[in-house]
C-alpha cells in the first residue's frame, strides 16, 4: 500500500504548458536540449508497449535532454522515473510523460470500489499534502512562486479502460496549469502517465476525453493486458 502511494506522489510533476512558462533567458544547456528534440513521427518503444503519435507536429526527447529540462526549468532533482517525454503528440495535449512501470503485481479494482467516504477523503488529503510539499520544493529550487492550486478532478476509477486518474491545478507565478495523472493498470502492476493539456480551463468530462485519447495512443504488449492475470494484489487505498 505504501509503495504504491509513494510512487504516485513521487512522480507527480508540476509541468508548464508552453514556452512562455520557461525563463526568458535560457541557459546554453536548455537551448541545446530543445534543439536536440526529435520528430515524434513513429512509435516509441516502451518497457511494456508502444506509444504512437497522433499528429505530425510532435517531438520527443532523449533522456539526457529531458533531464536538463526537468532539472533546470522545473526544479526537479532527478529524472530517473521517466521513460518517455513527448510534446504536441496529439490535439489538446502540450506535454506528456510516461513513467517507468511498476511490477508489484496485478491490482484488483474491487478494492477501490469498496472504499467508503471516510477512507476516500483521508487518502485524498494525504495526496494533497504530498503535492504541496513537492511544489514547495520546486519553488525553492527555481526561486519562483510555485503552489498547489486545488483539485480539478478528484481521484476516480475509469473501469472501462482500467485506469485511475485525477487532475489538479498548479500555480506558476500565478499562472494556472492543469496537471493530469492517469495510472494505467496492467498485468504486472501499473504505468503512470502525466499529461499537461494545452487548455487550462477544462472540466472533468473534457479531462476524461483527453486521457482516453492519450491512452488510445498507447498500445500495450498483448501479454501485458489487464485481463491476463499473473497474481493479484490489493489496490492500496493511497493510490487515490
Amino acid at each position: 500500500m505504501r509503495k504504491f502511494f509513494s510512487l504516485l506522489v513521487m512522480f507527480v510533476l508540476l509541468l508548464f504548458s508552453n514556452s512562455n512558462s520557461f525563463s526568458e533567458e535560457l541557459s546554453e544547456n536548455l537551448k541545446q536540449a530543445f534543439s536536440n528534440a526529435m520528430p515524434f513521427d513513429k512509435a516509441l518503444k516502451l518497457s511494456r508497449g508502444q506509444l504512437f503519435p497522433q499528429t505530425a507536429d510532435g517531438f520527443s526527447f532523449e533522456k539526457k535532454d529531458y533531464c536538463i529540462v526537468m532539472k533546470e526549468s522545473w526544479g526537479w532533482p532527478s529524472c530517473d522515473g521517466i521513460e518517455a517525454f513527448v510534446i504536441l503528440s496529439m490535439p489538446g495535449v502540450d506535454t506528456m510523460l510516461v513513467e517507468k512501470p511498476d511490477s508489484s503485481g496485478y491490482v484488483k479494482k474491487d478494492d477501490w470500489l469498496s472504499l467508503d467516504k471516510k477512507e476516500l477523503k483521508k487518502s485524498i488529503q494525504i495526496i494533497e499534502d504530498g503535492l504541496r510539499e513537492i511544489v514547495k520544493q520546486q519553488s525553492i529550487n527555481l526561486n519562483t512562486d510555485v503552489k498547489f492550486g486545488g483539485w480539478r478532478t478528484y481521484p476516480q476509477l475509469y473501469s472501462e479502460k482500467n485506469y485511475i486518474y485525477y487532475a489538479y491545478d498548479g500555480l506558476f507565478d500565478g499562472k494556472r496549469i492543469i496537471n493530469i495523472k492517469a495510472t494505467v493498470l496492467d498485468r504486472q502492476g501499473y504505468i503512470p502517465f502525466t499529461i499537461i493539456p494545452a487548455n487550462n480551463n477544462l472540466n472533468s468530462t473534457q479531462i476524461e476525453k483527453i486521457i482516453n485519447n492519450v491512452l488510445d495512443s498507447y498500445k500495450p504488449k498483448k501479454e501485458e493486458n489487464y485481463s491476463i492475470l499473473l497474481k493479484e494484489i490489493k489496490l492500496p487505498l493511497s493510490v487515490l
